[in-house]
C-alpha cells in the first residue's frame, strides 16, 4: 500500500523543519562564538588602556623627576661651579634620565600599537557577525521559499488525485495563496 500524501507531507515538513533547525542552530553557536571573540577582544583593549595609563602617569612622573633632577643639578653647579667630578655625575643623571624617559615613550608606543591592532581586531570580529547575520536571513528567506515551493507542488499533486469540490481540498487552497502571499510577495 502506498503512503498518504499527506503522511508524505508530514514527512518531508519534518525533515524541512529539523534542517532548518540545524541550520539556525549552527547560526546561533558561530554568531554566539563571535561575540565571545568580541568581548574577549574588548577586554584585552580595556586592559591595553590601562597599561597606557600606567605608562602616561610613570612618564609623567619620570619627566618630574628629570625637571627636578636638572633643577637641583643648577643649583649645584652654581655652589661647586666648574668641578669636573660633579659635572660627570651631572651627565650620568642626565643620560639615565633620558634613557628612562626613551624607555617610557618606547613602551607607550608599543602599546598603542597593540591597542590599534586590537582595535583591527574588534572591527574585523564585528564585520565577522553582520556577515553571518546578513547569511543567517538569507538562508532564512531561502529556506520560506524553498517551503512555500514544495507546499504548492504538494498541494497540485493532492489536487489531482482528490474529487473535485472536495472541502479539504479548497481549504488546502485558500491556505496555499496565503502562504505565497505571505511570503513570496515579501520578496
Amino acid at each position: 500500500m502506498l503512503p498518504k500524501p499527506q503522511d508524505e507531507v508530514k514527512k518531508q515538513r519534518q525533515i524541512d523543519a529539523d534542517k532548518h533547525a540545524g541550520q539556525v542552530s549552527a547560526l546561533e553557536q558561530s554568531l554566539s562564538n563571535s561575540r565571545g571573540n568580541e568581548l574577549r577582544l574588548t577586554e584585552q583593549l580595556g586592559e591595553a588602556n590601562r597599561k597606557i595609563d600606567r605608562l602616561n602617569a610613570g612618564l609623567d612622573s619620570a619627566e618630574s623627576r628629570a625637571t627636578a633632577s636638572e633643577a637641583e643639578h643648577l643649583k649645584l653647579q652654581q655652589l661647586v661651579g666648574e668641578l669636573s667630578v660633579e659635572q660627570t655625575n651631572s651627565r650620568k643623571r642626565e643620560a639615565e634620565r633620558e634613557q628612562r624617559l626613551l624607555s617610557a615613550v618606547s613602551d607607550k608606543e608599543a602599546a598603542a600599537g597593540k591597542i590599534s591592532s586590537l582595535q583591527d581586531q574588534l572591527i574585523e570580529a564585528q564585520s565577522n557577525i553582520e556577515k553571518l547575520r546578513q547569511n543567517g536571513v538569507a538562508e532564512s528567506r531561502s529556506l520560506i521559499i524553498n517551503l512555500v515551493e514544495h507546499s504548492r507542488r504538494v498541494f497540485e499533486l493532492a489536487r489531482k488525485h482528490s474529487p473535485k469540490g472536495d472541502a479539504d481540498v479548497s481549504e488546502a487552497a485558500t491556505s496555499q495563496k496565503e502562504l505565497e502571499r505571505l511570503f513570496c510577495s515579501a520578496n
